[in-house]
Formats: structure tokens, sequence, C-alpha cells
């Protein structure tokens, strides 16, 4: 009994890893509009599971004169390649943004790819 109960706790945690790491897909972005944003926030978390770090990357972009912030959820399997992420995006730096111009909401953080996947990005309107 407690063998096949852990073998159903290995099971599914080696199924939730694998959904963590696995590749991203989506459409295209080529034809996306591109504008400057400024990094606003970028942080490291430990992920629930072992060995595994999150990095946020928060990203502040303007579009028809509403401010959206990018939130960028990155998985790392190791404390030092999430740190190298966090470095390469530092606080009050410039990034790019692509985003989709039928709906600005849908953007990306300098895509190395042309395909899309739908990111944490929420829009705030500018106060004053």
């Amino acid at each position: 009994m407690m063998f096949s109960v852990t073998c159903v706790v290995a099971a599914i945690l080696i199924g939730i890893a694998r959904v963590y790491a696995a590749p991203r897909r989506g459409r295209d972005v080529s034809s996306w509009a591109r504008v400057m944003g400024c990094v606003v926030g970028a942080d490291i978390k430990r992920s629930w599971l072992p060995g595994l770090h999150r990095v946020r990357i928060a990203v502040a972009y303007t579009v028809d004169g509403r401010r959206r912030v990018l939130e960028r959820v990155h998985p790392s399997d190791t404390f030092s390649r999430a740190l190298a992420r966090t470095l390469k995006h530092p606080i009050g730096s410039q990034a790019t943004v692509s985003y989709n111009p039928a709906r600005p909401e849908e953007a990306v953080l300098a895509p190395r790819t042309r395909r899309y996947v739908p990111e944490q990005a929420f829009g705030d309107a500018v106060a004053g």
C-alpha cells in the first residue's frame, strides 16, 4: 500500500515538472507593434518543486496613453541561472515589449522566437 502511494505521488510530481518545463508554443508575433518599456520589478522565488526557482520580471509600458505592466515568470533549474536572468533585466533599465495592437494587454518581453505565449500581463490606467 505504501509503495503504491509513493508511486502515485512520484508520478504526479514528474508530470507537474514536465508541464512546468515544457517548451512554449503559440502564435506568430512578428507583426506585433513594439514599444520601449521600463523594468519596474525583478525577483527570484523558490518554487515548491525541489531545486527550482521562479524569476519574475515586470516591465511597465504605455500604449495609447494607457500604462500597462507586463509580468513574466520564468522557471529556472538553478539559483545561478535565475540570478543571471534578473541581472539581464535590472530595475530601471529599458526593455523592448511587443504587443498585440488589437489587444495591447497581450504582450511579450523581447521575444527570442516569433511565437507568442500568453503572459501574465495586465493593464492599469495611468493615474493623473
